[in-house]
């Protein structure tokens, strides 16, 4: 149920199975269980880059990833 597969479904793919099974099929039709396994994850970017501008002047802010919540509360100051 955890992959959306409703309990009751499976059991009717062993019974179809079960009454399918000949003792020399050609193509199998039996149910084959498969292990299944998180996505991996997106890779990160190193850092966060932060443009500002204000005139003719502009600053470029890089921060690191991991510190990502100081970066926040940093910004959150800048612009108040």
């Amino acid at each position: 149920m955890s992959h959306g597969i409703n309990a009751n479904i499976v059991h009717r793919w062993r019974l179809v199975d079960r009454k399918a099974q000949s003792p020399t099929p050609m193509v199998s039709n039996r149910f084959v269980p498969v292990q299944m396994t998180d996505a991996p994850a997106l890779p990160s970017p190193a850092d966060i880059q932060i443009q500002l501008h204000r005139g003719p002047t502009a600053v470029t802010i890089t921060w690191p990833v991991v510190a990502a919540a100081d970066c926040a509360t940093w910004l959150r100051e800048l612009l108040r």
